[in-house]
């Protein structure tokens, strides 16, 4: 599955050397918002032009740890807003993932 991440400039070095490892989602925690870690945001749209630098990445057919983003916030109670284009990936995501960045 190819899918991007977007990221600033000042972090891509050490994405380059370590992967994806920073993310988080909103989850709801006895009527609070709280943030859960280790859940790396990306999306299917490729053109999303925000200025910053884009990372293809490569996620194997196989992985269990990918989830679209709208199916998450199901099984979350709704948390979060609507985007047929985001998902959402658990775990570190390994630079050999990476297909190219711009």
């Amino acid at each position: 599955m190819k899918l991007y991440h977007f990221c600033n400039k000042e972090s891509l070095e050490s994405i380059k050397k370590e992967g994806l490892t920073l993310g988080v989602i909103p989850v709801k925690v006895e009527n609070e918002m709280k943030e859960a870690r280790g859940f790396q945001w990306l999306t299917k749209n490729p053109d999303m032009s925000q200025g910053e630098c884009r990372i293809t990445i490569k996620i194997p057919r196989t992985s269990k740890n990918i989830i679209s983003w709208n199916e998450l916030r199901k099984l979350l109670g709704g948390a979060g807003i609507d985007n047929p284009d985001w998902y959402v990936y658990k775990g570190r995501i390994k630079p050999n993932y990476f297909r190219e960045i711009k």
